[in-house]
C-alpha cells in the first residue's frame, strides 16, 4: 500500500471506484445488454423465418409455374386436336359436296344421253312402234329405278 501512496493513489477510493465499475456494469448487463441480446435475438428469428417463408414461396411459385406450363401444353393439345378435327370435317363436308356435283352431273349426262339415244331410236321406229318402244322403255326405267332404291 505504501507503493500506492508513493505513486499518488488512494486505496479507499481505488476501491471505491472498483466496486462503482461492478455496479454500473452489473446495470448496464441487466438493462443494455440483456435487452440489445433478446433484441439480437428476436431479429434473428424474423430473419430466419422471412428466409424459410421466401424459400416456401419460391417452391410454391416454381410448383405454380410448372402447372403453368402444364396447362398450356393442355391448351395447345386441345386447341390443335380441335383444329384436327375442324380440317377433317371440313375435308368431309367437301368431300360429300363434291360427291353431291358428280351425282347432279352424272344424273344430268345421264338424261342427255338418253334423251339422245330415245331421239335416235324414236327416228329409227315407224310412228306405231314408237309408242309401243317409249311406253316399254318407261317402264323399264321406273321398275330399275325401284329395284335401285
Amino acid at each position: 500500500m505504501e507503493l500506492l501512496t508513493k505513486l499518488g493513489i488512494d486505496w479507499k477510493l481505488l476501491i471505491a471506484q472498483a466496486v462503482n465499475f461492478l455496479i454500473v456494469l452489473a446495470v448496464l448487463y441487466r438493462f443494455l445488454y440483456k435487452p440489445l441480446l433478446k433484441f439480437l435475438d428476436e431479429r434473428k428469428r424474423r430473419i430466419e423465418s422471412s428466409l424459410t417463408e421466401a424459400k416456401r414461396i419460391e417452391s410454391e411459385l416454381k410448383n405454380l409455374e410448372q402447372k403453368r406450363i402444364e396447362s398450356d401444353r393442355e391448351a395447345r393439345r386441345q386447341a390443335q386436336e380441335i383444329i384436327v378435327a375442324a380440317e377433317k370435317e371440313e375435308a368431309k363436308q367437301r368431300f360429300e359436296s363434291e360427291k353431291e356435283e358428280a351425282m347432279r352431273s352424272l344424273r344430268q349426262d345421264s338424261a342427255r344421253l338418253i334423251t339422245q339415244a330415245l331421239t335416235k331410236v324414236i327416228g329409227k321406229l315407224p310412228s306405231g312402234e314408237v309408242d309401243k318402244k317409249l311406253v316399254s322403255e318407261a317402264v323399264e326405267e321406273v321398275s330399275r329405278r325401284r329395284t335401285k332404291s
